[in-house]
C-alpha cells in the first residue's frame, strides 16, 4: 500500500460525509426546505464544502462560487435555493458593495429565495441578516478522527478492514490533538506520518 490515501485534504466529490456529531443532513436538508437565510458556520477545512455538496444532492439548489461577480449572480439568479460558497471573500469588496450583496441577499430571501451561505465564524458575527439561522460545524472528536482514518486507509486497501496501521492509537490521537479537530489539518498531518512510515 504505497498510495498516500490522505493526499488530498480537500474531500473528492464521490467521497462520503463526515459524520460529525449533531450534525443530521436530513434534518438540515428539511431546514433549507423551510426557507430564509441559512449561514453554514465553520473553520476553514472544517468540512462546511462537504456538507453543501451533500446538501445540493438533496435540495436540488443551485451552487454559486463568490466571485467578483458575485452581485450580478444574485441578481440573475431565478432559482428557489441558492448556495453560496467562500463567503468569507465579501472581505474583498469595499464596504458599499458588502452592503449591496448583503441588502440584496436579504430582498430576494424575503421574495422566496433561499440561501446557504458557508462562511467563517467571524464573517458570521458581521452579516446581520433579518432571520437568518446558523448551523456550526463541531470539530471532529478523536473516534470521528479514527473512523475517518480508517475510511481514508479502505480507499486504497484490497480489502476493507478497520485496522489503522500503518498507524497507531498514539499516532492518531497526536494528529488530532495537533489539528483542534480541524478535518483538513488533521488529513494534511495524517500524509506526513503516512509518508515517514510508508513511503521512505
Amino acid at each position: 500500500m504505497s498510495e498516500n490515501p490522505f493526499l488530498y485534504i480537500v474531500p473528492k466529490e464521490e467521497e462520503k460525509l463526515i459524520e460529525f456529531e449533531g450534525i443530521n443532513v436530513e434534518n438540515i436538508a428539511k431546514e433549507v426546505e423551510r426557507g430564509g437565510i441559512i449561514l453554514i458556520v465553520g473553520e476553514h477545512g472544517s468540512g462546511k464544502s462537504q456538507l453543501i455538496r451533500e446538501l445540493i444532492k438533496r435540495t436540488q439548489g443551485k451552487l454559486l462560487d463568490f466571485t467578483s461577480n458575485i452581485l450580478n449572480e444574485i441578481k440573475d439568479t431565478n432559482e428557489n435555493i441558492v448556495y453560496i460558497e467562500d463567503f468569507d471573500l465579501i472581505n474583498g469588496f469595499d464596504v458599499e458593495k458588502q452592503k449591496r450583496i448583503i441588502s440584496l441577499i436579504s430582498d430576494k430571501s424575503e421574495m422566496g429565495t433561499t440561501f446557504v451561505i458557508e462562511c467563517t465564524p467571524k464573517i458570521a458575527e458581521k452579516l446581520k441578516f433579518k432571520n437568518e439561522r446558523e448551523i456550526k460545524i463541531p470539530k471532529l472528536t478523536l473516534n470521528t478522527a479514527r473512523e475517518l482514518v480508517i475510511e481514508k486507509l479502505n480507499s486504497v486497501r484490497e480489502e476493507k478492514s478497520k485496522d489503522i496501521s500503518p498507524f497507531t492509537e498514539k499516532d492518531i490521537e497526536e494528529a488530532w490533538k495537533k489539528s483542534g479537530g480541524n478535518p483538513r489539518m488533521l488529513l494534511m498531518l495524517l500524509s506526513m506520518i503516512y509518508d515517514l512510515k510508508v513511503n521512505r
